[in-house]
């Protein structure tokens, strides 16, 4: 609703307002702006910053509470895009106007899926804060050891391998108990 449609008389006269309309809160900060053609913006202020915006053509951003996981904040702004947030503040969903979307999911903070309308996507997987695999809509994959914190394998889906682990010595009898089966040499 704008200051016109307030200031309306009961008798359906209007007030002589002159354009463009700036109000300030008691701190002396501008927390509403209005234009002869019925753009406004309003937001509100807290110790001098701004946590609360909203505009005529329906973009808010609200950050006077904190996000919840289960309840994602979705924002639009003045040319139609839509975004998705997660209570961290992580974009997990962006649409513009043409309908092009994507959409990501996080684990333990860490980005493990990304998607788009356009039907590519990405996927990895997490051990102890290092990227162990990875895939994509082309069909590509790796993965990846980790011993100590040390990258020590790699392989991935064109064939490249990289083998850095220690090979271990046993003797037969050693790798026969290993396996828990008789083995028998073909040559």
């Amino acid at each position: 609703m704008n200051i016109k449609e307030v200031t309306k008389l009961s008798t359906g006269k209007e007030l002589d307002i002159e354009y463009p309309i700036f109000l300030y809160n008691r701190d002396g900060n501008l927390v509403y702006f209005e234009t002869s053609d019925g753009y406004w913006w309003k937001r509100e202020c807290k110790d001098g910053i701004e946590v609360y915006y909203e505009n005529s053509k329906g973009y808010i951003v609200d950050s006077r509470k904190e996000l919840d996981i289960d309840n994602p904040i979705f924002l639009s702004d003045r040319d139609g895009n839509k975004f998705g947030y997660d209570r961290d503040g992580r974009e997990i969903y962006f649409e513009n106007s043409d309908g092009f979307w994507c959409r990501r999911e996080y684990k333990d903070g860490k980005q493990v899926y990304f998607e788009t309308s356009e039907g590519e996507w990405w996927r990895s997987e997490y051990k102890d804060d290092n990227k162990v695999y990875f895939e994509d809509s082309d069909g590509f994959w790796w993965k990846s050891e980790y011993e100590e914190g040390n990258h020590v394998y790699y392989e991935d889906s064109n064939g490249n391998i990289r083998d850095d682990r220690e090979a271990v010595g046993m003797t037969m009898a050693e790798v026969i108990k290993e396996l828990g089966k008789n083995i028998r040499i073909i040559k």
